[in-house]
């Protein structure tokens, strides 16, 4: 959410997708990768559009925020490596590092599949759709129902 307003200037500029094709998310497989791609469409959207200084000032501010974004998460990763070898030590598994990599490499694959379909337009089409036709949308501590939110117990 505190990318919203930044992104929200950069797709006001790029309404021609076919100009500025968007960057794979499969790229953050191979993170540099795709911070150089974004930040030569970024380049190149600076560079053919206009900018008043303004929306410069927005592009400029949403690619600091993304890279300490991206700083943020690197941390995240090496923390979590870190943290399943422990767990692995404390299970006497700490010699099985096949099954401690495979480990790693599923929930790091696992991870960016959940981040790629929590972002993506499918899920919000159909997350806004359930909303709008009044279902109920159960989720782990709370429920939405008609027009207000009833509280779960949580067990």
């Amino acid at each position: 959410m505190e990318l919203e307003e930044q992104e929200s200037t950069i797709r006001a500029l790029t309404k021609d997708d076919r100009q500025y094709p968007k960057i794979s998310s499969w790229y953050w497989v191979l993170p540099f990768y795709k911070i150089a791609y974004e930040k030569r469409r970024s380049i190149e959207i600076i560079q053919k559009e206009g900018l008043s200084s303004g929306e410069l000032k927005d592009i400029l501010r949403y690619f600091d925020k993304s890279t300490d974004w991206f700083y943020v998460s690197l941390a995240g990763l090496l923390n979590s490596i870190s943290t399943t070898y422990e767990v692995f030590e404390h299970f006497n598994l700490g010699h099985h590092l096949i099954a401690y990599w495979l480990t790693v490499l599923f929930l790091i694959v696992f991870g960016f599949i959940n981040s790629s379909y929590r972002m993506g337009q499918r899920r919000k089409k159909t997350m806004f759709a359930k909303v709008l036709s009044k279902k109920q949308i159960n989720f782990f501590w709370f429920s939405i129902r008609e027009d207000h939110f009833v509280l779960s117990q949580i067990c």
